[in-house]
């Protein structure tokens, strides 16, 4: 599959033609991406003592911000000039209520569309919330280079998916036409536990747009648990699949024991999966299904002295991994390599603020970073020596689990 749309609306050849006929250039054409996750509120801990323990007096500086993969993702690509439609677990609360002033300000500030800006504030402000269900909370404990989350369990999702399918409609009503891509992040109402259907949210978006818009996915703990065989005939249709390592272990683990990266990386290869697995601080591993001798090396751009907060560092990586296969047009090695590249200054970014989605670079300044950092030693490298790979991949799983 491509990674674009197969269709096009008559509305926008018309305006191509009309541009052509008066000698002008192409307009530049934004990139219309879904994205569809959890949105929270964060109260960030911040701890700068010595030692943290568990049953003992603390202080911290607290800030209240507001993430989730769903949010993260609007806030990123809109912030770059891409063109964010966010479909979000989030209540009619006022929490919910901030996260939409926020997305319409972002928006507005960044030159979003018209269309961005009616959908996330509709001629019924209330359709763009979910009333079933109470926005959710994340507690994040923030330690020198130690992150520790603690997630409120969403409450009332069992009838997310009826909101879900109501947003999707809106959307293509909106576009007249499918996006560019969608970008599927961590939908809690998936959970075994939490729903006598579990997975249908994830399994419906894919049913929708497979074959129509590139998909991308970044699982949560709620879809990860339902396992490898649960997922296996969905799979396929995901044009990049990516999860952070100790996630990665988890999801294609068998009964007895987690799996190691390499047989991580050997099951990406076996089911013909475009993969990205982030290491942290060690970077991240790219597998492309057209080479599967290969794998990608991307080191990490900065050190842990520069990191402010991790948080939501994932979640732009994955972002600007979309954002530039968007505007590449398809999903090749080559375009496969430099979307991990961008992706990487992305999530460097990231890490230069607090919280997943408080502070999102523009266009101009992702393009200033990576010209610094252009010509230095951490570039991604390609590893084809399979043998060499594999020696690489398992230090790396020892060094990440000390």
């Amino acid at each position: 599959m491509p990674w674009y749309p197969l269709y096009q609306t008559r509305k926008s050849q018309k305006t191509l033609d009309l541009f052509v006929a008066h000698g002008q250039k192409t307009p530049p054409q934004k990139k219309q991406i879904l994205t569809i996750g959890s949105g929270t509120v964060e109260y960030v801990l911040k701890h700068s003592g010595d030692q943290l323990e568990l049953g003992s007096k603390h202080t911290a500086d607290i800030t209240t911000l507001y993430g989730g993969s769903g949010l993260n993702y609007a806030m990123r690509l809109l912030a770059a000039g891409d063109d964010a439609f966010p479909i979000l677990a989030i209540g009619h609360d006022e929490a919910a209520q901030k996260m939409q002033d926020t997305l319409l300000s972002a928006c507005k500030n960044r030159g979003g569309s018209p269309k961005v800006e009616r959908f996330i504030h509709p001629a019924d402000p209330a359709a763009f919330f979910d009333p079933q269900i109470k926005t959710s909370s994340t507690v994040v404990i923030a330690h020198g280079m130690q992150r520790t989350l603690f997630t409120q369990t969403l409450q009332h999702g069992l009838h997310f998916i009826q909101f879900l399918k109501k947003r999707v409609d809106d959307v293509l009503k909106t576009l007249e036409a499918y996006p560019d891509a969608v970008m599927i992040g961590h939908l809690h109402s998936d959970a075994e536990d939490a729903n006598p259907y579990p997975g249908e949210n994830t399994q419906f978006i894919i049913d929708t747009f497979k074959g129509k818009s590139s998909l991308f996915a970044n699982f949560g703990n709620s879809q990860i648990d339902l396992g490898l065989d649960f997922w296996k005939t969905y799979l396929p249709h995901i044009n990049l699949f990516q999860l952070n390592l100790e996630e990665a272990k988890r999801f294609f683990s068998n009964k007895k024991e987690k799996a190691s990266l390499v047989q991580v990386v050997e099951h990406i290869r076996s089911l013909n999966l475009n993969a990205v697995i982030t290491l942290d601080k060690f970077g991240a591993i790219g597998i492309h299904k057209d080479k599967k001798d290969s794998i990608i090396l991307a080191w990490p751009l900065i050190d842990s002295t520069e990191i402010v907060d991790s948080t939501g560092a994932g979640d732009a990586f994955g972002a600007g991994l979309v954002s530039s296969l968007c505007r590449q047009g398809k999903l090749d090695f080559a375009t496969f390599h430099e979307a991990i590249e961008t992706a990487r200054t992305w999530s460097a970014l990231a890490c230069k603020s607090l919280g997943g989605s408080s502070h999102c670079p523009d266009k101009t300044t992702i393009e200033a970073y990576q010209r610094e950092i252009s010509g230095g030693e951490r570039r991604p490298v390609e590893i084809k020596d399979q043998n060499y790979a594999a020696e690489i991949i398992s230090l790396i799983d020892i060094a990440f689990s000390e």
